[in-house]
């Protein structure tokens, strides 16, 4: 890698590796150097005051930059896969039944590596958590009933065990402190943070991100 040259050189930092994706390697103000280290995302800088909103990047102050939004469009492909598969059909009119191969068709979004490190911010959905929490009260309805079939609430109850119950009762709560606390980001910072997401930038040159 070669030393660069110019009038308007940016500042010693690391910078992304041309040769070698992934790298960072350690731009001394004047030319490249041999130190490298693996890539690290910058955190959002902000422009300077009074700054024009050109999308000149406050950091180098290159203008080869993009929108967030930019990026993502255009690191995105959608598609669609074809394929067979093979499955069973019922006989019908006393016909029997016999196996037959159909034609599938699933829908495909592939993102490049800086779409995906340039992605929006998602809401919080714990699918886990409601899980845990349908299989936690099944469980503990079967019991109930088990209990009421075979007339022996006191013994079923003694037959599991308190620390059981009480295990139970925890894991239920704390399900719903996370559950609420997914509610409560969704509402009060996931639209700020979409906001942030939407009004950001990153320069094509040094990789810092900015608002503008």
């Amino acid at each position: 890698m070669g030393s660069a040259t110019g009038s308007e050189l940016p500042p010693a930092d690391w910078y992304p590796d041309g040769n070698v994706f992934g790298q960072e390697r350690w731009w001394n103000g004047g030319a490249w150097t041999e130190h490298t280290r693996t890539a690290q995302r910058l955190a959002p800088v902000q422009a300077r005051p009074g700054a024009v909103t050109s999308g000149a990047c406050p950091r180098c102050g290159s203008t080869d930059t993009a929108t967030l939004k930019m990026i993502v469009a255009n690191g995105t492909t959608r598609g669609t896969t074809r394929g067979t598969t093979t499955g069973w059909v019922d006989g019908n009119g006393g016909q029997p039944g016999h196996t037959a191969t159909f034609t599938t068709t699933q829908r495909t979004t592939t993102l490049t590596a800086a779409a995906r490190e340039a992605s929006p911010p998602r809401k919080r959905r714990n699918g886990v958590a409601l899980i845990i929490i349908g299989i936690a009260i099944g469980g503990f309805g079967g019991w109930i009933g088990y209990a009421l079939a075979a007339d022996r609430i006191g013994s079923a109850v003694m037959d599991v065990g308190a620390p059981a119950i009480i295990g139970a009762v925890l894991v239920l709560w704390g399900t719903m402190l996370a559950l609420l606390s997914e509610a409560t980001y969704n509402r009060d910072e996931y639209p700020n943070a979409l906001a942030r997401w939407s009004r950001s930038w990153q320069c094509q040159r040094c990789g810092a991100e900015f608002e503008l």
